[in-house]
Parts: C-alpha cells; sequence; structure tokens
C-alpha cells in the first residue's frame, strides 16, 4: 500500500501509530468501497418480519412529527420486531451520518457533501401566523409595509442568526423587529396565544400544530423561495436491504403526506 499511494499512511509517533495526512483522506472513500462491497454481499433475502434492527432517524421537530406516524404505523404492520429511533437534528450536522450516529436525516438544510444521497420528499410555501385577535385587525391591507411594522418571533434552533425572512427583506432595503425566538415550531401556538406577534412559518407546520389555541393564516407579503425537504443517507449503505426497504416506506409515506397536504 506505501508503494501504491507512494506514502508511509501510517508512522510511529509517541509510542503508538498515527495516520498520515494521505492516509486520513482515503480512510472515509475506503470505507465506503469496503461498506458497499459487504452490502453486496448480504442475502437479498431479506424480510422486514424476521428482523430485529433499529432504524435511527434525524429531524428537526416539523419532519418527525410528520413522518412518525405514518412510518411507525407501517413499521408496526411490516416489522414488527424492528425499532425506531428518533432524535433531533442540529442544523448542518450531517457528520451524524459519517459516524453511524443516525441512519437518515429528514431536513430542509442544505446538505453540502455531495457524496451524501438523497431524495426530495416535499417543498414547502411559507405563509404569516398569528392568533385571531391580531389576524382580524390587520388583515385588511395587510402589505410588506404594514408586515414590516409588527412585532415578529423567530423559529431558531440555534437561538442565534437571521432567518430567510430577514434575508428577504434585507435584498430590499428593509428590516424586521423580532421581539421573541423560540427552539422549535411547537413553541409557536402558545407564543402566539399569548401576545400579538407574528410568526412566518412554513404553510405544512399547521398540520403538527395542537387544534388549540386557534391560530390564524396570512400570506407572506415578501417573496421567498419555498424550502425543500429530503431524506438523506450515507452511501455505504445504499445497497443495505433494510435500509432499502425503509427508504422505500419514507418514500410512500411521502406521497401520502402529500396527498393529504394537498386536499387539505
Amino acid at each position: 500500500l506505501r508503494k501504491a499511494f507512494e506514502d508511509e499512511l501510517l508512522i510511529r509517533s509517541a509510542g503508538r501509530y498515527e495516520l498520515t495526512d494521505r492516509a486520513r483522506s482515503l480512510l472515509p472513500r475506503v470505507r465506503r468501497v469496503l461498506d458497499e462491497l459487504r452490502a453486496l454481499q448480504q442475502p437479498q433475502d431479506f424480510s422486514p418480519a424476521r428482523t430485529t434492527d433499529q432504524i435511527s432517524v434525524a429531524g428537526l421537530d416539523i419532519e418527525l412529527e410528520e413522518f412518525a406516524p405514518s412510518v411507525l404505523q407501517r413499521l408496526r404492520r411490516e416489522a414488527p420486531n424492528a425499532r425506531l429511533r428518533l432524535l433531533s437534528f442540529s442544523a448542518g450536522n450531517f457528520e451524524m451520518l459519517e459516524t453511524d450516529s443516525v441512519d437518515f436525516i429528514l431536513t430542509a438544510f442544505p446538505c453540502l457533501n455531495p457524496n451524501y444521497r438523497r431524495r426530495l420528499l416535499y417543498s414547502n410555501e411559507f405563509a404569516c401566523v398569528m392568533n385571531p385577535r391580531l389576524a382580524r385587525r390587520i388583515r385588511e391591507g395587510f402589505d410588506l409595509e404594514r408586515f414590516v411594522s409588527l412585532p415578529h418571533g423567530l423559529v431558531s434552533f440555534e437561538q442565534q442568526g437571521e432567518g430567510q425572512v430577514d434575508e428577504a427583506l434585507r435584498a430590499q432595503g428593509l428590516a424586521r423587529r423580532i421581539v421573541v425566538r423560540v427552539p422549535g415550531f411547537l413553541h409557536v401556538p402558545r407564543v402566539c396565544a399569548s401576545d400579538d406577534v407574528i410568526f412566518t412559518l412554513p404553510t405544512r407546520t399547521a398540520r403538527i400544530f395542537p387544534r388549540t389555541p386557534k391560530l390564524e393564516w396570512l400570506p407572506l407579503p415578501v417573496p421567498i423561495e419555498p424550502t425543500k425537504t429530503f431524506l438523506v443517507w450515507h452511501p455505504r449503505n445504499h445497497l443495505n436491504p433494510l435500509h432499502r426497504w425503509f427508504r422505500e416506506i419514507v418514500f410512500d409515506c411521502a406521497e401520502q403526506i402529500n396527498e393529504e397536504f394537498d386536499r387539505g
């Protein structure tokens, strides 16, 4: 290997061995090749009914709340002995796939690693959400100027930085006043009920909000590109029969969710 790669690859340092920089750069690709070879050697008569494996999925509360019920229902029916583990996903933490901390990530955050596999599940438009009291007051003449003048809330998973709305407003030389930040979508209904504050959210969040307190939705008066939610997985698991079977479940559930959403 040292001759083939023209590098020492492994060197002794302080009584132990360490990888060279060249070896470190090769390691992820070597692991990927070995994993795919192992997957090719696995028997293809995979049976969901017999599997006892655990499948782990990371995502934000909106994705997990949307998919967990239908996915779990399919698992319980087709693979009663399989286990589903759901984890929180921090923005950009795709290293969870690299370290095998999770099998899949459900996310609208951009993935900069071109090697990861992904498939689009749905797109998500934005709208404004608030309590009915505020909606009645501003519904007539709800334009960009009125929008900017209102107190705003922001779902901020990292509790810092700005949102897509702020970027769109800045392009027009405008800014809004954010009076409250919350760490997840499920906090929004209570905040809106307690104060006349407006949130700009993906419209699909309406599916995961409780029926009370009541909320009202108004069109967003500033154009923002819809978000795109993907299922992301590591290429080393692409040929794994268990993973292939589970991906198809998620894809089927996404189609069902999209049909329900379109019907309103």
